[in-house]
């Protein structure tokens, strides 16, 4: 066995124990769902059936499928704009904001962080405004939409009007972001674009996406990721560093990159990734750091102080068992568990019988951040929709989860509406909250199960199958590799069309 370039993952079928080169036409071949995903081949019957061998739909160009991928991305957040019209038509003042599922918020910080007075984020200081809690781009990213609404000249008697434009302004930047978050997701693994509609059409868009700004740091982290898929790791370092800029949460996929390019000899490569995220990262918040040192760091002190929070498993076991973490202990609690998930998920990675796709260990790797943190809001799901659709691209198992998610936004709010204070209002109780925090966890964890059975068991991962990377493991099983392990001996870079997350295996 030696390495050599592989052609786009592509490997003999038979496992002869060559790496097979395959013409051009085949390599460009776009992989269509309704011929191998169940659900969506039955949703098809009504529409004439799976596509056929000589469709031009299910051919070489990616124009088609990114027009396509934008126009759902587009429509989904339009639709979630329309949910939040109630809110909207009234200036998100109305009271029934919980049951009709509209709050967003983007309108409350605007009057509650000094954006309607004209603030600029982190550096000035209007009394009576609190701190923006937020990581520095986010700010930045607020800001240019308060410089798009305008108006702050106009006087309190109109800031509430000026609240709802710039929530508007938020939408039609967020929008943006959600579409250069499907398309890139569509990019990454070229020959299978139609799994970003999962992403574009996913029904946490709607009840989720406009309820803050996460959706800028999803579209940061899907460049990067795209950048990584695309062997460029100072490009995908400088995204993941901005991404980070953005919300904190991506930072957890270093352990993940740094495992994989141990396992695969790729330190070279992880070390410039990790190079130029830090000088992306730098970039952002020392100017800032050093200009209002107590401003930039308000978000980490906000973070550290904060109790038990919405959705997390903390909250649910103090309002379903009545079991409280002294709030001296959280923070420990909080690194002990996430500490022990992510252990876990790094001796995954690194005994795995195949090296993991990159996909599937970074959807195990935030989702073991997500049930370990002190918070879940709603949105955080958008954090992990777009490695939900790599890493296990089957759309029953897909929308099974996201009906959970659904369920929980919805329990947030019926939370809310029976604990607002201000009249009799009907809604959940603490402890059926609680129950349902439960529950929304185990189908995470039931999502994250499956894809470890695809970490173990490669013949159930759909993309490997269609990429002919089992067929691959096969053949190194035959070239003498008897555990058909992919490791360094038998693992090359990836091509550009990088299905297994830049890690690939040829036996030659």
């Amino acid at each position: 066995m030696n390495e050599q370039p592989d052609v786009d993952g592509a490997a003999d079928a038979e496992g002869s124990g060559v790496a097979g080169r395959v013409t051009p036409a085949h390599v460009a071949t776009i992989h269509a769902p309704s011929t191998e995903d169940p659900l969506v081949a039955a949703a098809t019957v009504r529409l004439g059936g799976p596509v056929g061998r000589y469709a031009r739909a299910a051919g070489r160009s990616l124009v088609w499928p990114l027009r396509m991928l934008i126009i759902f991305a587009s429509t989904s957040h339009l639709l979630g704009y329309i949910m939040r019209w109630p809110c909207r038509v009234a200036n998100f003042t109305n009271r029934d904001r919980y049951p009709r599922l509209c709050y967003s918020d983007i309108p409350y910080l605007y009057g509650g962080r000094g954006f309607d007075v004209g603030a600029i984020p982190y550096i000035d200081h209007p009394p009576g405004k609190e701190v923006l809690e937020y990581p520095v781009l986010t700010g930045w990213f607020m800001h240019i939409a308060n410089l798009l609404t305008g108006g702050t000249h106009e006087g309190p008697r109109n800031e509430l009007l000026r609240a709802a434009r710039f929530y508007d302004w938020n939408s039609v930047l967020l929008g943006a972001c959600l579409v250069v978050a499907v398309v890139a997701t569509a990019l990454t693994v070229r020959t299978r674009p139609w799994d970003a509609a999962m992403f574009a059409l996913a029904p946490t868009i709607l009840t989720t996406g406009l309820i803050n700004w996460d959706l800028f740091a999803v579209a940061l982290l899907a460049i990067s990721t795209l950048f990584w898929m695309r062997q460029r790791p100072a490009l995908a370092g400088v995204f993941l560093g901005l991404a980070v800029s953005a919300k904190f949460y991506p930072v957890v996929l270093l352990a993940v990159l740094a495992a994989l390019c141990l396992r695969t000899k790729r330190l070279g490569d992880f070390a410039r990734f990790l190079a130029t995220a830090l000088g992306a990262w730098a970039v952002v918040n020392v100017p800032i750091a050093w200009l209002a040192p107590d401003a930039w760091a308000h978000f980490y002190t906000f973070s550290r102080e904060r109790g038990a929070d919405f959705g997390s498993v903390w909250l649910g076991l103090q309002y379903s068992l009545d079991f409280t973490v002294a709030p001296d202990h959280l923070n420990t609690a909080v690194v002990i568990v996430f500490a022990t998930l992510a252990a876990g998920v790094l001796a995954l990675c690194l005994a795995a019988p195949t090296v993991p796709r990159y996909a599937q260990v970074a959807f195990l790797m935030l989702a073991a951040f997500c049930v370990a943190n002190k918070v879940y809001s709603p949105q955080y799901v958008l954090w992990l929709v777009p490695f939900a659709v790599l890493a296990r691209p089957r759309w029953r198992d897909f929308l099974i989860w996201q009906g959970s998610q659904v369920l929980y936004a919805v329990s947030v709010w019926m939370f809310l509406e029976g604990s607002a204070g201000d009249g009799p209002r009907k809604g959940l109780t603490s402890e059926s909250y609680g129950w349902l925090i439960f529950i929304t966890i185990a189908f995470t964890l039931w999502y994250c199960a499956l894809i470890v059975r695809d970490i173990l068991q490669p013949h159930h991962d759909v993309v490997r199958i269609t990429t002919g990377s089992t067929a691959t493991i096969s053949a190194g099983r035959q070239a003498g590799n008897r555990d058909g392990r992919n490791d360094s001996s038998s693992t090359t870079k990836g091509s550009d069309d990088d299905s297994t997350g830049g890690f690939r295996i040829n036996v030659s």
